[in-house]
């Protein structure tokens, strides 16, 4: 989930462009029922642990 899909824009005042990532399991907690593929899950896992 990116700043943009939080904020509907970047949050310039923090510095902060829409393109950063604000979180990368959100949009999974949201929308628990959805057909997840355990390597989507692990892509996420291994972008929040290498940025």
């Amino acid at each position: 989930m990116l700043v943009r899909d939080i904020y509907g824009m970047g949050y310039e005042r923090l510095g902060l462009g829409g393109d950063v990532i604000a979180s990368s399991f959100g949009l999974a907690a949201r929308r628990p029922n959805e057909n997840r593929k355990p390597a989507d899950m692990v892509k996420s896992l291994l972008i929040t642990v290498s940025k």
